[in-house]
């Protein structure tokens, strides 16, 4: 009788463990993940999903005071691996700017419309760096996106809420910038922008990223002139500048730094800062006096993840203080971390109240729900070098 008790009991254990298998497979399938407590609100878990109606590809984004995030999705140009191509074409991945509310996160995401001109045909766009500028007194979103078409080029758009779409509204060349990656405007028309790759070739953009050939450069746009104010960097990837407009933070992936600029007359820039991570940094964004940095642990991985999306590249958000512009590196920390599953490649995030976006060179949008104290990070023993 005993060894059927027994027996009896290891039956009900074994049913018990299959019915919480399928549950966590259930849950894993709509990819929707439940994390530990964190130290500072204990009476609730973390929760970190997938966004609904966002397509695959969320590379790069910018968002309004009032919480309206505009996402360049589906970035493509025909530099790409073929590997990365071939996996937009299996997946009909298209190019896209979708737009996310983080005042009603349980709403789905939704492509925005754009209007098509006679200098701009909306089936040309291959949106990759995003910014904006936000005109208080027309009460309108200016939108400029880097466009990788036969040669790069930046759009202007102003959305209009009401039809949930974009109108084109200028082309600006860009010349002496072969690709692009990234801008922060300044002003209306005022920008920075990196020179991320000096070729178009498969071959030797894979050369660019395994030799420091050191060939990037900084641009500076008055409205008028584009002129080249820093040069000598090895892929110059995300930029941002700061609220005040005083300095100019640029991400360095390849050689793991994040640096501090100083602007100066003219739009020059003098190097006053430089910070080592220990993980690539992509993109950058400016929230509460921080900078938020959608960073590649695994720098290997993801370079594999380029040439066959279906290997995942972990994912991790790093965040740097700021104390008067300037870095405080003692406080470094790491916001949000996964080995791909939720979300592969991390390129950028933003963080709006209690809500972190994450967007992915070739996966989809995840937004976590993070811990009001959100000046801390998850796990305060997790620290960066």
């Amino acid at each position: 009788m005993k060894g059927l008790g027994r027996r009896h009991v290891s039956t009900r254990q074994t049913k018990y463990r299959v019915k919480w298998f399928l549950k966590l497979s259930l849950a894993r399938k709509k990819y929707t993940w439940y994390e530990r407590r964190c130290s500072w609100c204990s009476t609730r878990r973390h929760i970190s999903s997938q966004v609904n109606g966002a397509y695959l590809g969320s590379e790069d984004l910018a968002v309004t005071s009032d919480g309206l995030a505009f996402v360049s999705s589906g970035s493509s140009q025909s530099s790409l691996p073929s590997g990365f191509l071939q996996y937009l074409e299996d997946n009909k991945i298209l190019s896209r700017i979708i737009l996310f509310n983080f005042s009603d996160p349980k709403a789905w995401a939704i492509s925005l419309k754009l209007s098509e001109t006679e200098t701009f045909d909306p089936k040309t766009i291959r949106p990759h760096g995003i910014s904006l500028v936000e005109d208080t007194v027309k009460g309108e979103h200016i939108l400029y996106v880097i466009n990788h078409g036969e040669s790069d080029v930046l759009e202007k758009f102003i959305f209009k809420p009401k039809t949930k779409s974009l109108h084109h509204t200028e082309t600006t060349p860009l010349p002496g910038i072969t690709i692009s990656n990234d801008l922060a405007m300044i002003s209306e028309d005022g920008f920075y922008i990196t020179s991320y790759l000096n070729f178009k070739s498969p071959f030797m953009i894979l050369l660019e990223h395994l030799v420091p050939l050191s060939q990037g450069a900084l641009f500076f746009y008055n409205g008028t002139t584009l002129t080249e104010v820093v040069s000598g960097l090895n892929l110059p990837n995300g930029i941002d500048v700061s609220k005040d407009h005083r300095f100019v933070y640029v991400a360095l992936k390849m050689e793991n730094l994040v640096q501090v600029y100083s602007r100066r007359v003219g739009g020059q820039l003098v190097l006053v800062q430089t910070v080592r991570l220990s993980a690539g940094p992509d993109n950058l964004q400016e929230v509460d006096q921080s900078l938020l940095i959608g960073v590649h642990p695994i720098g290997y991985k993801i370079m594999v993840s380029l040439y066959d999306p279906r290997n995942k590249a972990p994912s991790s958000i790093v965040k740097l203080p700021l104390e008067d512009g300037l870095i405080n590196e003692g406080k470094k920390s790491e916001l949000f971390y996964y080995n791909g599953d939720l979300i592969s490649g991390s390129s950028v995030a933003y963080l709006h109240q209690d809500k972190l976006l994450i967007g992915s060179v070739i996966d989809t949008l995840v937004l976590r729900h993070v811990c009001p104290q959100h000046n801390q990070p998850v796990n305060p023993n997790n620290k960066l070098g």
